[in-house]
């Protein structure tokens, strides 16, 4: 294979810690293939974000006949030491619930529910003990504990966390996947076997996984790869590893800026996306001369539509029922018929113990908002039939006769969430991600407000503190699209907001 110049300097490489920051599209993984090959003598583990990412690389690995690499997913590298230790398997507060005998009132549910999503941010944390966790925690915790029950303190919510544990650990409930990846970073087990680690998608990892990238691998040179514009996962607990290691003494930092995937205009786009955010910014060029934007996909043939919201991709497939559809999603029309009787006062209908503990609409709808609940299939039926109401059921029955496998269908419905790593031939935009130029024009009217008022760095440090959510907020929404602009290998349609700045180049 013909490398570039980047490419070359990963492979040739040989410090102990090497943080590559690599554009989408830029050949990371065959890059990697490179450093294996490179070090046929070194036992290698390449660390990959999910199965079906291990899945792919296994398969490479098995053509080139790299004997001396392992692919872990990092449950995967924890499952050999503590997998086997008791039953695994998803766990809700529902099942605690039962288990403990701990009540079957809506306060009481409330109550552990709250507590239990609590308990699974401890497993993803680098926090060592629940006391300390807790402590941390503890004012906001205490906040929406009380909602429920109105006596509840921090002492008894780290004594039930802790029974939670102890629970887990000795079998009187199923372990789950987070927990025995959270005993290992806690145990004194190593991986003293390995010369080179290789992380990949490190930008969407968690606490805890650094925690074992820097503990677990005494003997072992670190190669940490990913893209920071392609973190979109904290609103589940992922952090930024790049930036993490980054930071690191001695580390040293290289990239690919080169996407094979994306053509120059599009590579120019999303680079102003990207700019936007006024953060560390890494140029791509897009080197794929056959990709291109075009004003109108042809809808005669098989494409994808990418939006920001499930609730779009529903709106969606109901305006083109004559196309045979596929959800690329985590869709559950089981759960949207149920939430869609919640609705309309049917109690009776409802069937799913997630839901049964709600009395109405609006509790589930408040609770979702207040306490965050976590089955993200609740969550998609809440804003569909939210935005659907009275027609929802008529729309569903429509659509569930149109769904087919992905290989037949002719429009593939995805989230950019549920398209990430992927790659699609002809894409449409949809019209439901962030105004970056209103965005900006915003920003830039309260950064200008507090330099005329005072033209001082500490003022601005200031105003930058009070609005960090927005800045947040902002910074993730722009990773969002630039992923979005990234997935096509062919024809992509952009949306008004994007088509409008495009014009403006």
């Amino acid at each position: 294979m013909s490398w570039t110049e980047e490419q070359k300097s990963v492979i040739k490489c040989s410090d102990s810690l090497i943080v590559v920051n690599a554009c989408a599209g830029s050949g990371k993984t065959a890059t990697l293939m490179g450093v294996m090959k490179a070090n046929p003598t070194k036992k290698i583990l390449y660390i990959v974000f999910n199965s079906s990412m291990k899945k792919e690389a296994e398969e490479k690995v098995k053509k080139y006949e790299f004997h001396h690499v392992d692919i872990k997913t990092s449950h995967g590298l924890a499952y050999k030491h503590f997998g086997r230790m008791n039953q695994i398997g998803n766990v809700s507060y529902i099942d605690i619930a039962e288990a403990f005998s701990w009540g079957a009132s809506p306060q009481r549910r409330g109550y552990l529910r709250t507590l239990y999503s609590y308990y699974k941010k401890y497993l993803q944390s680098a926090i060592i003990s629940i006391d300390e966790f807790c402590g941390k925690n503890g004012e906001e915790l205490i906040q929406k504990l009380k909602t429920y029950i109105k006596n509840a303190s921090i002492e008894e919510a780290i004594k039930n966390m802790k029974k939670i544990w102890t629970g887990m650990e000795s079998g009187e409930i199923k372990m789950t996947h987070d927990y025995y990846l959270k005993y290992f970073a806690l145990s004194t087990k190593t991986e003293a076997y390995y010369d080179i680690v290789l992380l990949d998608e490190a930008q969407d990892t968690n606490e805890i996984m650094l925690s074992i990238m820097e503990t677990k691998f005494p003997k072992a040179r670190r190669i940490i790869v990913g893209d920071h514009n392609q973190a979109i996962y904290a609103w589940r607990g992922a952090v930024n590893a790049m930036e993490f290691f980054s930071k690191m003494e001695g580390s040293t930092k290289l990239s690919l800026t080169n996407s094979f995937r994306v053509g120059s205009s599009t590579a120019t786009l999303a680079n102003q996306v990207i700019n936007a955010k006024r953060d560390l910014f890494m140029e791509m060029n897009g080197l794929n001369q056959k990709q291109i934007l075009i004003p109108k996909v042809d809808k005669s043939r098989p494409y994808t539509y990418l939006a920001r919201t499930n609730a779009t991709l529903f709106e969606y497939g109901v305006n083109n029922m004559n196309k045979k559809l596929h959800f690329n999603n985590n869709v559950s029309f089981k759960i949207l018929e149920e939430v869609y009787e919640l609705f309309m006062g049917n109690i009776k209908g409802v069937e799913d113990p997630r839901l049964k503990m709600f009395s109405s609409f609006d509790s589930l709808k408040f609770h979702m908002d207040e306490d965050g609940v976590e089955e993200t299939e609740i969550k998609i039926a809440v804003n569909v039939v939210e935005k659907y109401k009275e027609t929802t059921k008529q729309h569903l029955h429509q659509l569930k006769s149109n769904l087919s496998e992905k290989e037949q269908c002719d429009i593939l419905l995805s989230t950019v969430h549920a398209s990430k790593g992927l790659e699609y031939e002809r894409v449409i935009l949809a019209d439901d991600f962030v105004d970056i130029e209103k965005i900006n024009e915003k920003i830039n009217f309260l950064e200008n407000k507090i330099l005329s008022l005072d033209n001082s760095t500490e003022k601005l440090k200031k105003f930058k503190e009070n609005y960090n959510n927005l800045f947040g907020w902002f910074k993730e929404e722009c990773n969002i699209l630039y992923v979005a602009l990234t997935r096509s290998f062919g024809e992509m349609e952009l949306n008004k907001n994007l088509s409008k700045i495009s014009i403006k180049k």
